[in-house]
Order: C-alpha cells, then sequence, then structure tokens
C-alpha cells in the first residue's frame, strides 16, 4: 500500500513538473510556481492521509478487484466524483495561469492533475477489502474534469457553476460507522445530508443589461437522497442500541430542488483579497428557501442548505 501511494503522489507531482518548462520566465512567475507546487503537493498528501482516516483505516488491504457501485446511494457518490473533479480542474487552471501558464495549457495540466489525483483514489479502493475499483466513478471523474475544461474552451465559465451543500440528516447516529460519527465525518459519508446544485447565471446566459437585475442572482436546480441508512434500496438493518436492538428498512427517496443561489464572483468588490475568498467560495451553495419535489409531492423549504 505504501508503494501504491508513493506511485500516486508521483503521478500528481509529474503534472506540475511538466508545467515548469511552460511558466514564463519572469522571477515573479517562477515564485508563484513554487508556491503553488508545495502547496499543491501539502494537498494531496494532507487529502490522502484524511481520506486514510475517514475510509481506509479501519479496513485491511486485499488483492485488487472491481466493484459496480452505480445502483448505490442514488448516485450521489457518482455527483461527489463529477463535482470534485470539476472544482479540481478549474481551480487548478486558475492557478496555473496566475503562474504564467497559457490558458490552453492550464486546463490541461490541471485537468491531468485531477484526474490522476482521483484515479490514485480509486486504486485505493481497489486495494481495499471493503471497496473497490469502479468505473462508474471514473467515468464521474471524466465527466467533471471534461466540463471544467468545456467551459474554459468556450468562455462559458460564467453561465453556470457546479456547487455543493450540507446539513446533518439525523441519520448519522443510527449508524455512525458508516455515516460518521462526527460533523466532518458525516460531510464526507452521509449522502443523505449532501445536495449538489447546478447553479446558472441568469444574467450571463440572457445577457441581461437591465440595471435592476442583480448580475450575482443565480437559479439553482438542485439532487439529493434520503433514508439511505445502506448503500441500496431495500436494504434490512440492524440497529443497535445499548440494551437491545431492532431493524429497519433503507427506504431512498430521490430530491430534486429549485432555489436561489448567489454567484460570489459577481459581487462588485474592490479588495483582491477579499475577491479570492468569494471565488474561493463560490463552490458552496448559498442558504435560501427551495423548493423540494420528490415520489410524493412538493414542498416548501424556507430554509435549506
Amino acid at each position: 500500500m505504501r508503494n501504491l501511494i508513493a506511485s500516486i503522489l508521483f503521478i500528481a507531482f509529474s503534472t506540475s513538473s511538466f508545467s515548469q518548462n511552460e511558466i514564463d520566465s519572469s522571477s515573479i512567475y517562477k515564485r508563484r510556481f513554487k508556491t503553488v507546487y508545495y502547496s499543491q503537493s501539502a494537498f494531496t498528501i494532507g487529502s490522502l492521509l484524511a481520506l486514510n482516516e475517514a475510509w481506509y483505516k479501519n479496513y485491511h488491504t486485499n488483492t485488487f478487484r472491481f466493484f459496480n457501485d452505480n445502483a448505490e446511494w442514488l448516485q450521489m457518490d457518482k455527483l461527489g466524483h463529477v463535482y470534485s473533479a470539476y472544482h479540481l480542474t478549474q481551480k487548478g487552471a486558475a492557478l496555473y495561469e496566475w503562474c504564467g501558464l497559457e490558458k490552453n495549457k492550464a486546463d490541461i495540466v490541471a485537468g491531468v492533475y485531477a484526474y490522476s489525483f482521483l484515479l490514485g483514489i480509486e486504486l485505493l479502493d481497489g486495494f481495499s477489502e471493503k471497496w473497490g475499483f469502479s468505473w462508474g466513478d471514473l467515468a464521474a471523474n471524466t465527466l467533471g474534469t471534461t466540463i471544467a475544461i468545456a467551459q474554459s474552451r468556450t468562455n462559458t465559465v460564467e453561465y453556470f457553476t457546479l456547487k455543493f451543500s450540507f446539513s446533518e440528516s439525523g441519520y448519522a447516529p443510527l449508524r455512525a460507522n458508516l455515516l460518521g460519527r462526527n460533523l466532518a465525518e458525516q460531510i464526507l459519508k452521509d449522502y443523505n445530508g449532501q445536495s449538489y446544485w447546478l447553479s446558472f447565471n441568469p444574467s450571463s446566459i440572457f445577457n441581461i443589461n437591465k440595471t435592476w437585475f442583480p448580475k450575482w442572482l443565480n437559479l439553482a436546480f438542485g439532487y439529493s437522497g434520503d433514508g439511505m441508512i445502506a448503500a441500496r434500496n431495500g436494504q434490512i438493518i440492524e440497529i443497535y442500541t445499548a440494551n437491545s436492538s431492532y431493524y429497519l428498512i433503507a427506504q431512498h427517496t430521490r430530491q430534486f430542488f429549485i432555489s436561489l443561489d448567489i454567484d460570489l464572483r459577481k459581487i462588485p468588490v474592490k479588495n483582491s483579497f477579499l475577491k479570492n475568498v468569494f471565488y474561493a467560495v463560490n463552490i458552496l451553495k448559498i442558504p435560501s428557501p427551495a423548493l423540494e419535489i420528490n415520489k410524493y409531492g412538493c414542498k416548501i423549504r424556507y430554509f435549506y442548505f
């Protein structure tokens, strides 16, 4: 396993090394590149260590195997892969451009890094006794990276973005080992509390130049799920308490949302630090009222995140 992790890190870091030959030769860009390179290295190592603590620590390694999980968790995990690949590629490309790399090359290098990093996680899954290498996950990684690069090449980055939100679902205490023992683990593991959003900017899409229409106002379409105390719908789970146990049936319900959102990149601010903060935080959906649609009907969520 240690050799595998070393190989993954080498693949991820080699994308940064590749770009070094293409960086503008001025000293300021070289300093920027070093900053990004070491930050990216720290991010890669830290992420893998965190994933080891959250996912792999309590499970033994096994011979490499494949696992078809496409029917599990109402495909929420696949959306998580799309979202991660999208933002790793998009934010990475912005960093490489800041380092002096030409835009098209920045997209490619960032895409290679994002894909390599996420492929490494899939390989770790492949050697874990609990999971396996998932072609569905790999396809989702490909889709997320492709969307980010296609947006950049077609200059439609301002039109829409992918966002994430989370609120505690209440299911985690039932199966803490699976859904998370604390808030940090629940954000990663409890798909019931996660929502993924496609956030559109009408001002950019329809070229609305009216002064009364807020250019930062977005319309967001979200997706989530409920009742996922197990990976597959209909699974019977034994729940243990201090003095007894009982059985529950996983009853999965898809949830669709329509809500308002804010494109923080379009809020007019002059402070460069604040602009960077808004750009970073824009990966999250702003809490707001939402209309939920599920198989039971519709209902208004007056405050949803």
